[in-house]
């Protein structure tokens, strides 16, 4: 061999190292497991249970194995194995830092932790003929990627599946938009002729007159391909979760506009704003700002209360405050995570809202004049629930449903009737109203555990509470139900479902897609608002599930309860409200509403 062959061989390409081949079958199964976990969420999931195994405890036991599969790769130097470990914690560490996590972080790194565990896996099984060094800069590149983007995004609240709303840092928040759509509104302070009383077909608060989700006396057209209801007016509206109270020839709703908490009252026909009333204080969360509670009409007045819990009586013509209590200090309790959401109820001249507060101040009382406090009872328990007026065994009494469970007072003075406890503890604050499910029958509901269907009985002065069934498979959140000649009509998770009152079995189920219902008993229909704004009729029948008509009402999360008064159907969300006359209206049965505290027992 001559000496040039030889400084030929030397010149010669080295070879790259053979690259280190990995076992990656365990990583492979993980991975499979997420996204088996993803797809069975996105086609099946529709509970608030299932929403949490799927989008953390399940990514929480994949994390683990990747992380023990991985540091046992031996093949892998341990530092590199190491510093790939920390980058990956240090990448989800910034994520959090960047994105509190009760302000979207948790949500955000819902999406951004099985990103980056199936990507790595991708990475390492599509490059695995690949040399180790070239691997390994993939595998970097994966997972700080998701950081960088993260970045550069924010999450503006979360839509109605619980998912986040992310925008680019630099685009306009929803307050922002939201103020830009109010700055052509020119201050009004004009009066509003308010009748004294609540006239036939009003709807004076909270999920209507009885506060039980139901328009009786009603009647309108239901062939919508045809007929369908005639939008009026649409308009942008502050932030909040709110209803509407309907009086008259005006509507009252709560909203946020940037830093002021309103109370305002627009027309009912045209939509125009006649006048606010407006406190500096501002309530924010993940699942969205502004007060959640919907305003009380009573004979002239007003009754609001605010997100951090500001309890005001107003004049329901001008907007005027009469009185205002926080609840902080009349309860002296904290405001809770998602806010103080009790709609006021109006009893026996007082006026009384949940609070949760401790050594007996669950629920407050005020004297409707003055506001004077009057009584203070109930358990230190937290709901999203409003108090209830119910009448049992010829006794009118207060039903507070909360975390300890189901308690009954009397609503003069607050004296315990009877309680039934069953407390909730693993997912969240009880939020469904408790249901009159006959005579003397209450429906329970619970995220968590189910729904439960007692019976209150009494004997001269003794109460007592016999739970008749519990059923696990009925999980309302933020959804309240019906009641229809012996069957329930609500939400489970995010399928509308018909129980059997008498034995809490199904009877059917619909497809997936929350929301909130009406029930129209004189035409024995059910009319279901979704959380993506579409409105649906269908038919209240045990026999299946039927539906008659729908409309696409509005656009965005709508979490708030729909209204029908007068003639006219209101929805409004975060956004804005809409207002739609409906076809072939007919309210010849509607009798005048005889106001709460007018009625005197026997």
């Amino acid at each position: 061999m001559s000496e040039s062959d030889d400084h030929q061989e030397n010149l010669q390409p080295v070879p790259d190292p053979s690259p280190i081949q990995l076992r990656l079958w365990p990583a492979v199964v993980l991975v499979l497991v997420q996204l088996a976990g993803l797809v069975y969420a996105q086609l099946f999931g529709h509970t608030m249970m299932q929403s949490f195994l799927f989008s953390a405890i399940i990514p929480l036991v994949v994390l683990l194995g990747l992380t023990v599969w991985w540091m046992f790769c031996r093949r892998i130097p341990f530092m590199q194995r190491l510093a790939v470990l920390v980058l990956g914690i240090s990448a989800l560490a910034w994520i959090a830092y960047m994105h509190p996590l009760l302000a979207g972080g948790i949500p955000l790194l819902t999406i951004v932790l099985p990103i980056m565990m199936i990507g790595s896996v991708a990475v390492l099984v599509a490059m695995r003929s690949q040399p180790w060094p070239r691997r390994r800069s993939a595998l970097v590149l994966v997972l700080i990627g998701p950081a960088v983007v993260c970045s550069a995004v924010r999450v503006d609240g979360l839509k109605e599946d619980e998912a986040p709303i992310i925008s680019w840092r630099w685009s306009p928040t929803p307050g922002e938009i939201a103020e830009a759509g109010f700055n052509s509104d020119a201050p009004t302070t004009r009066t509003a002729m308010i009748p004294a009383q609540v006239g036939p077909g009003d709807w004076p608060g909270f999920r209507g007159p009885e506060r039980d989700g139901r328009a009786t006396g009603v009647s309108f057209a239901t062939n919508w391909a045809e007929e369908a209801p005639k939008e009026l007016w649409r308009r942008r509206v502050g932030i909040g979760w709110s209803s509407f109270a309907v009086i008259g020839d005006y509507v009252f709703t709560q909203e946020q506009r940037g830093e002021d908490e309103l109370v305002v009252c627009y027309e009912a026909d045209t939509g125009e704003q006649v006048w606010i009333s407006s406190l500096t204080i501002r309530f924010d969360e993940v699942h969205g700002g502004g007060p959640r509670a919907t305003p009380t009409f009573h004979e002239g007045k007003l009754y609001a209360l605010g997100g951090m819990g500001t309890l005001q009586c107003l004049d329901a013509s001008t907007g005027e405050a009469v009185w205002k209590h926080e609840l902080t200090e009349d309860a002296n309790v904290a405001v809770p995570t998602w806010g103080f959401s009790s709609s006021p109820l109006v009893v026996e001249g007082l006026v009384i809202v949940s609070a949760g507060g401790a050594n007996g101040k669950g629920v407050l009382a005020y004297r409707l004049e003055s506001g004077e406090p009057v009584w203070q009872a109930g358990e230190e328990a937290r709901s999203y629930t409003s108090v209830h007026l119910a009448t049992l065994h010829d006794v009118r009494q207060l039903l507070v449903h909360n975390n300890f469970g189901l308690q009954s007072f009397v609503p003069d003075s607050g004296t315990l009737l009877w309680q039934h406890e069953w407390r909730s503890f693993t997912m969240g604050e009880r939020c469904i109203q408790p249901l009159l499910s006959g005579p003397n029958g209450i429906l329970m509901g619970s995220t968590d555990m189910g729904a439960r269907q007692i019976e209150i009985n009494r004997v001269e002065s003794d109460w007592s509470v016999e739970e008749q069934w519990t059923n696990p498979k009925f999980r309302s959140y933020f959804n309240d139900t019906v009641y229809h000649e012996g069957f329930a009509y609500g939400f489970d998770g995010r399928l509308f479902v018909c129980v059997d009152v008498a034995t809490g079995e199904h009877r059917w189920k619909s497809q997936r897609h929350g929301g909130q219902v009406l029930l129209l008993p004189g035409m024995n229909t059910l009319l279901v608002l979704s959380n993506k704004g579409v409105v649906l009729l269908i038919e209240a029948t045990p026999e299946a599930y039927h539906e008659i008509a729908r409309l696409k009402a509005i656009d965005g999360k709508t979490w708030n309860h729909p209204v029908i008064a007068n003639g006219k159907l209101f929805v409004r969300n975060s956004d804005e409200a809409v207002c739609y006359q409906l076809p072939g209206w007919s309210a010849a049965e509607s009798k005048p509403v005889v106001t709460e505290s007018a009625h005197v027992d026997e």
